[in-house]
């Protein structure tokens, strides 16, 4: 899966956009990234502009998979995945 495919996904599944980025911002907060690095890319959660918890991936895919079933174990109880605030 591609970052691409995943966005579709995350889309077709009602996601809220705010949950998950593919680019890290200082100002972000409560959400996931993923992003390339030098040797690969990286997942993390970002709390108040903080990166946490950070896992590395050699390969793209594995990165997209990780972030996909991450995302759904966290809603999985949910009825509707689409954030209201």
């Amino acid at each position: 899966m591609t970052i691409e495919e995943l966005e579709i996904q995350f889309q077709e599944l009602k996601i809220d956009p705010r949950y998950y980025k593919f680019k890290y911002d200082k100002s972000l907060d409560d959400c996931m990234c993923m992003t390339e690095s030098l040797n690969g890319w990286e997942v993390y959660y970002v709390e108040r502009g903080e990166k946490c918890d950070i896992a590395y991936f050699k390969y793209e895919f594995q990165a997209c998979d990780y972030v996909f079933g991450t995302i759904l174990r966290h809603f999985k109880n949910d009825i509707s995945i689409t954030r209201i605030d």
